[in-house]
């Protein structure tokens, strides 16, 4: 409501306005006191007559006449006096109705509906919101100014909240188009404070640009930064959801009062908060307000045209004459049975590329997207028949692969191409590399050195060995230059021309995996924990740990973190002082649990006869070849190392299952064993130096462990990827959402499975119990069966997943991993609601007193033809009896029909006047004197003279 007020001032009887009451009774003063005010003087002029009629034949009738106008004069003023005349003031003001447009800045307004062509590719199309925008600016629309020509206009934006930052177009200071645009999409540069200086500003902005929010704010003085963060965190609540029904009623609720002539929305209706009682309560109270609510829906909806690499499997290391499969997943959602082709772009140790090209065709994705899967064969030849005199084996060295497609014309997708993640395979063809590490010749080191004395014998690995306490006359096995005196202190490259052999050993680049028996870190030296730290890290170096609490204490101590900080980062668990937390007994043998297992740790697998992941470990810890829970234990492991939590990108593999030993408040089992990546390389720690135990056992065990591990950790083992199945699912899911899995499973003679097969997947969450599931034949779509299972599940925690599809069939698993992300329901469905536009807006009776008969006729035509394009839906529904009714129109638009909104509209006014000030007349006058001030009033002075000229007459005309 546009308010104008004015002041009006008018003169007045301030007595015929006094209310009055006569015998208690309510009376119109105004024609009371003027009978009083007319009986009063009639008497006193019957009398003046009377009395000057006498007068007059003694001095005669003109003087007569003269001195009773002098007395009629007086009782004229005093007449007049006692009705109090007076100036009134009145405040005037006037209402004018106005319109309130509320427009939708939430982050779904800035999806792409149209599809991508030659003359308008993908980066260049115009979101939804750059549409209003567009007909806001179009002259030839002139909605804005054809809407201000009748009434003033508020504008609100909302998104998961209204804005509080209204504007107002009445006619006043122009809004110029670029500031409108800007508003239409907020910034986190809009919250700056308007009084920030131009230099201030400017660096600001271009650390916004390169850093980020919190790096920006950083720089602001304390009183504008927090407003700054207060402005930035309304609008990101502005941008980050859309509450519809909620923020409309906050606009009505606020401008109901104000005349308005309508509400008109610009939204697609995607609302991702709030409750539908909102929308309840805003349509009746715009009902009861007889206020029409236009909508104005924004956006399309068609099938989404999406490709996505969902997977490129490739082995971590091969040898050099090995053929591997490098198999590439996709996803093509809108592209059921096409035939596209992907590239293989490959990367060889000296940078040489390749680029091999294989056709595929999408499924016809029944119950899910459809798929594809491309595999190339790699070899030395890469692919090449011509090269038949070619070495058939690939050069040592790291081979990178990345998967390309080209994407569809019809994508809304910036690049040219679809790139998978890198895939890297490692081609090596010398043994593993191994240094033992240790404190003390421990029971542990003895025979893991004893073991890998025996694989150097057989040419699978090189040792060397650095013992901190040594005795003299104490053989290792070892050759004396493999004996290290201290750890090496050099990262070199392993070709330096400055390295002399007798010091070709303490270089840390000649390790694959260093093997740690609770050394003292103390006694090493600063460039010697730097050189470990990087080998770690840059040479992909693999560190496994051994604690125990002779020497691993001494990374606790208060005055040893700062100078062993390299050391406890390489670390993935965060250690306790084992002195301060000596009370539990380990006099009883306890079991490991295993929740990390998966099918990428062959060291957890004992038994190679058997087909289990963990086969052996049950035997080791019960006797019986079955896990069974009441079974007792009688071997197991005695202690370990306290660990106080686990570090977030590490992750457990085996806990102590002794109750006494939890963490975090009981929740939590003691890690026993745990990886961590770092890097490029890996640490492994292990909880006590007790795997000797598997030995007494069976001697088998113990090495199975040990060389797989040592070959783990220092990426000496080959990944191989499995024939017999290929799992189909993406790679990132929000929070809250069904994940669907589809695998197509081969049993032993490489044929499908049969539709009878029970295949299980177990999903381990980042947190918790594994969720088992039981996965069922897909429904064929005709021709052979080809052995797709499949099954989904509901993910609510955000993290990272191990999924395990286990064959039964074959005792085989296939492993998979995937990230739950926070759910974003603003960006993870940005489908436009016509619906629920349809709903909110009001009937079209609210405007026809406003229209005449063209203008209603058009309106009705425009509205169905809306209803009829967006709700593929006619107006006309069938009664019982057989007679047709007619719903009543909406004021439902899109942009193409939304510039009849402004010929709906009409100027409405009221006009209020509020009594003011009263500035009484009959006590004006003048000052005699300033000090002390004296005032005669004029009347007075006026009654005083005409009483005097009739007096000092009467004396001259010596009349009584």
């Amino acid at each position: 409501m546009d308010t104008t007020t004015t002041k009006e001032t008018e003169f007045v009887f301030r007595r015929l306005d006094e209310a009055l009451r006569v015998f208690g009774r309510e009376t119109d003063p105004r024609w009371f006191w003027v009978m009083i005010v007319i009986l009063v003087v009639a008497a006193g002029f019957t009398y003046v007559a009377w009395m000057y009629k006498r007068d007059s034949q003694s001095v005669g009738g003109i003087w007569a006449s003269f001195l009773a106008a002098l007395r009629c004069g007086v009782y004229s003023i005093l007449a007049i006096v006692f009705l109090l005349p007076a100036w009134q003031t009145w405040e005037r003001t006037e209402s004018r109705s106005k319109v309130v447009l509320a427009f939708d800045v939430s982050g779904s307004m800035g999806s792409k509906d149209d599809i991508p062509t030659e003359a308008l590719p993908a980066e260049k199309l115009p979101t939804r919101q750059d549409k209003v925008i567009q007909f806001l600016q179009d002259e030839r629309i002139g909605f804005l100014k054809n809407l201000q020509e009748k009434n003033p206009i508020s504008l609100y934006r909302f998104g998961g909240d209204v804005d509080e930052s209204f504007k107002v177009l009445n006619g006043g200071a122009p809004w110029s188009t670029e500031k409108r645009d800007a508003w239409l999409k907020p910034q986190f540069a809009e919250a700056l404070p308007d009084q920030l200086p131009d230099a201030e500003r400017t660096k600001f902005l271009k650390l916004l640009n390169e850093n980020g929010v919190v790096a920006a704010a950083a720089t602001l003085s304390e009183e504008n930064r927090l407003k700054f963060l207060q402005r930035q965190e309304s609008i990101q609540q502005l941008v980050g959801g859309t509450n519809l029904g909620d923020c409309l009623r906050k606009v009505f609720n606020r401008e109901s009062n104000n005349m308005v002539q309508g509400l008109v929305v610009f939204s697609d209706g995607r609302s991702t908060e709030g409750s539908s009682q909102a929308f309840e309560d805003l349509r009746s109270r715009a009902e009861r307000a007889k206020v029409p609510i236009f909508t104005v829906v924004v956006g399309e909806h068609r099938q989404p045209i999406n490709i996505r690499i969902t997977d490129l499997q490739a082995p971590e290391q091969a040898r050099p004459e090995d053929k591997f499969p490098v198999r590439v997943e996709i996803d093509g959602d809108g592209l059921p049975n096409a035939a596209m082709e992907v590239h293989l772009d490959i990367t060889g140790p000296k940078k040489e590329k390749k680029t091999l090209t294989k056709p595929f065709q999408f499924s016809a994705g029944s119950g899910g997207p459809p798929h594809a899967q491309a595999e190339f064969d790699i070899d030395g030849l890469l692919g090449d028949p011509a090269a038949s005199g070619k070495s058939a084996e690939l050069e040592e060295g790291e081979w990178k692969f990345v998967a390309r497609i080209p994407k569809d014309k019809r994508e809304i997708f910036l690049p040219k191409e679809h790139l998978s993640r890198e895939a890297t395979v490692h081609v090596v063809k010398k043994p593993l590399r191994v240094l033992l590490f240790a404190g003390g010749p421990s029971h542990d080191y003895q025979f893991v050195r004893n073991l890998f004395v025996r694989e150097v014998d057989l040419h699978r690995a090189e040792l060397s060995i650095c013992l901190q306490i040594q005795r003299p006359g104490v053989v290792q096995d070892v050759p004396s230059d493999r004996l290290l005196k201290r750890f090496p202190s050099r990262l070199e490259s392993e070709d330096s021309t400055t390295e002399k052999p007798e010091d070709r050993y303490a270089n840390l680049a000649y390790y694959d995996v260093i093997i740690a028996f609770d050394p003292d870190w103390t006694q090493l030296e600063p460039e010697q924990l730097t050189a470990l730290t990087n080998w770690v890290n840059r040479q992909a170096g693999g560190l496994i740990v051994v604690a125990s609490p002779v020497n691993t204490t001494q990374l606790t101590r208060l005055n040893n973190r700062e100078r062993l900080k390299p050391i406890l980062d390489l670390y993935p668990v965060i250690l306790k002082d084992s002195v301060l937390d000596s009370e539990r007994s380990s006099t009883d043998p306890w079991r490991l649990h295993f929740p990390g297992a998966n099918a990428e740790m062959e060291f957890l697998k004992l038994d190679e006869g058997s087909k289990e992941q963990l086969a052996g470990w049950e035997q080791f810890f019960t006797g019986s070849p079955k896990p069974a829970n009441d079974a007792p234990v009688v071997r197991g492991f005695y202690s370990y190392y306290p660990v106080l939590s686990v570090k977030p990108s590490a992750s457990v593999i085996a806990t102590f299952a002794d109750p006494r030993a939890r963490i975090d408040e009981g929740r939590k089992e003691q890690p026993y064993l745990v990886t961590m990546p770092f890097g490029n390389g890996k640490v492994v720690y292990l909880g006590s130096g007790e795997t000797w135990r598997l030995r007494q056992y069976r001697e088998v065990y113990h090495e199975r462990f040990w060389t797989k591990l040592a070959r783990y950790a220092g990426s000496g083992n080959l990944t191989r990827q499995s024939r017999r199945g290929v799992i189909v699912m993406g790679q990132e899911f929000p929070a809250g959402q069904l994940v669907p899995v589809e695998a197509q499973l081969f049993g032993r003679d490489l044929k499908p499975l049969p539709r009878s097969a029970t295949p299980s997947v177990q999903v381990q969450p980042p947190h918790g119990e594994p969720l088992n599931l039981q996965l069922k034949a897909k429904p064929s779509q005709g021709g052979e069966w080809s052995g797709w299972f499949q099954t989904r599940f509901r993910v609510t925690e955000p993290g990272e997943y191990r999924l395990n599809v286990k064959i039964s069939e074959t005792g085989e698993t296939l492993p998979r991993r995937f990230t739950v992300k926070e759910s974003n329901p603003e960006l993870d469905n940005t489908r436009p609601d016509f619906g629920q536009m349809y709903q909110l807006a009001t009937g079209m009776s609210e405007v026809l007193p406003r229209l005449d008969r063209s203008t209603e006729e058009e309106l009705h035509r425009t509205l169905d033809d809306t209803v009829a394009r967006l709700l593929r839906r006619g107006d006309d529904h069938a009664e019982p009896n057989g007679k047709q009714r007619k719903e009543q129109p909406r004021l439902f638009f899109d942009l193409s029909s939304a510039k009849m909104i402004p010929r709906c509209m009409v100027t409405d006014s009221k006009v209020q006047r509020s009594r003011g000030a009263v500035q009484d007349l009959w006590d004006e006058g003048f000052t005699l004197w300033p000090d002390p001030s004296v005032r005669m009033a004029t009347v007075l002075l006026v009654i005083t003279l005409l009483l005097s000229v009739e007096w000092l007459t009467r004396k001259l005309l010596k009349l009584a």
